[in-house]
């Protein structure tokens, strides 16, 4: 056993003071062997960590506490040791500075930069630098880069290819006039892609609002039925095409509090996806109810389902969670991501249930009109 310094016993009530004056979250240690038994911890360790030193006497409570999952608190263990041992190889006071995600007492996580090093004797002092912030405006950056490269993409392949197609017939019947009977057959097959090109836009232009403009919800009283037949509207040509039987169940008025453009535009994707995933001659149910203080909307279908892996990652909002359809209809994996953030932004909720080989039930609430 490593007994604790006597010259510094003290000084210890002297240094804890001082530490508490200190802007960063620290822990006093002091090691007996390998193990850290904690002196002190600072009143900014408290105030952004929370924890006490009756909850973390030692370093192994500290593990257990800060990393929830085991595997997360052999990694931390492993990765420490690793450090420590590097400290002491190249005769160094402090060991290599970790970035950590902590979870704290209140139970949320949070990113700090954690350093390390042997200061007087046995004594050894923990600083915890919160770098939360910066490292989730990093992550953020980082996704809207990869949401910005999916949609480039998007652009160039989902656009021109409708385009293209109706460029060449209409180029056609330009210079041959008898070819206008081959317009008419494509129709069908034009107007089903132009609306995927008109959704996409929506799709984009929503996004573009949010992120580079930061664009808030702009809610106002309407009527949720008539959100409801807008979108079947714009999608009737959808399922006729491909022969399902949709139906809206009750028609009855529901004054909602919403902004009309993100639930319409979140509504339209939810009934699209669940056109793209049932099979010719299938059904697909609508039904919206009411529950004070929210309306509820539902869209089940018939179809093919979805395993468990595609739901968390559309759960997730994964850019780019998507297969094709029935009819090999292409996705852009945007939809049901889109659908989930305009759906909160106005203080609703997104719920999706699936089994394979059986159907999907998507939908979502909103808050009805005061």
């Amino acid at each position: 056993m490593t007994s604790f310094p006597i010259h510094l016993t003290d000084s210890l009530p002297f240094l804890k003071r001082l530490f508490d004056f200190l802007p960063v979250p620290i822990i006093l240690s002091h090691y007996d062997g390998d193990l850290a038994i904690h002196l002190h911890l600072n009143k900014k360790f408290g105030e952004i960590i929370g924890y006490t030193l009756d909850e973390i006497p030692t370093m192994r409570e500290w593990y257990k506490q800060a990393y929830a999952e085991p595997e997360e608190q052999e990694t931390m263990i492993r990765e420490w040791n690793r450090r420590t041992h590097r400290m002491y190889a190249i005769g160094s006071e402090f060991i290599e500075p970790i970035r950590a995600c902590v979870r704290c007492k209140d139970g949320k996580k949070r990113w700090f930069e954690i350093e390390s090093g042997v200061w007087i004797d046995t004594i050894a002092l923990t600083t915890f630098v919160d770098i939360d912030d910066l490292t989730r405006q990093r992550e953020h950056l980082e996704q809207l880069n990869s949401a910005k490269d999916k949609l480039f993409s998007i652009i160039s392949h989902d656009f021109r290819a409708p385009l293209a197609r109706l460029q060449q017939v209409l180029a056609q019947v330009e210079t041959d006039p008898s070819q206008v009977t081959k317009f008419f057959d494509y129709l069908p097959v034009i107007n089903h892609q132009l609306t995927q090109v008109y959704l996409i836009l929506d799709n984009l232009l929503v996004w573009a609002s949010a992120q580079l403009m930061h664009r808030e919800p702009r809610p106002m009283r309407i009527d949720f039925l008539h959100i409801i037949e807008s979108s079947l509207s714009l999608l009737q040509g959808q399922w006729q095409q491909k022969k399902i039987q949709l139906s809206l169940e009750e028609r009855q008025p529901v004054l909602v509090w919403v902004d009309y453009d993100m639930i319409n535009i979140a509504l339209r994707n939810i009934i699209n996806n669940a056109i793209k995933f049932t099979p010719a001659g299938k059904s697909i149910y609508v039904r919206y109810y009411v529950q004070p203080p929210f309306a509820y909307v539902d869209v089940t279908d018939t179809g093919i389902g979805m395993p468990a892996d595609l739901v968390h990652r559309i759960l997730r909002r994964e850019i780019g969670s998507t297969r094709p359809g029935t009819a090999d209809e292409k996705g852009t994996g945007l939809g049901l991501a889109f659908s989930q953030e305009m759906i909160e932004a106005n203080g609703g909720t997104f719920h999706l249930k699936s089994v394979e080989n059986e159907g999907s039930v998507v939908g979502f609430s909103i808050p009805l009109a005061k």
